[in-house]
């Protein structure tokens, strides 16, 4: 059963990046804020009556690429994520951390 839940996470992760894509497309990606508008508006979409840590994967998904998953994903009560992370460069690892941190806060403020 892991490896369906796995597979499954993997296919809506890529799923979402293909229809972020499609969504934006269609601006030109050197109007950059145009494009960031376009990606907004996909995740609000996807993002209505979702429990707060699945919107908080979409942004952040969208945002960086980072992907995580949703302790609600797990049938939780608890609102958070779950990251695995296999970097083996140091300085990658820290990066990531940081951007996940700094995607928090802008969450909260949001």
């Amino acid at each position: 059963i892991d490896r369906i839940i796995e597979t499954t996470i993997t296919l809506t992760a890529k799923e979402i990046f293909a229809e972020i894509e499609n969504s934006a497309i269609l601006v030109s990606y050197s109007d950059k804020e145009a494009y960031d508008e376009a990606i907004k508006e996909f995740i609000e979409k996807i993002s209505e009556n979702v429990a707060p840590d699945k919107r908080f994967a979409y942004y952040l998904m969208a945002a960086t690429g980072i992907c995580v998953v949703p302790l609600t994903g797990f049938n939780s009560d608890l609102y958070g994520f779950r990251i695995t992370l296999l970097e083996p460069d140091e300085e990658k690892f820290k990066k990531t951390l940081e951007t996940i941190t700094e995607k928090i806060r802008e969450y909260l403020r949001s």
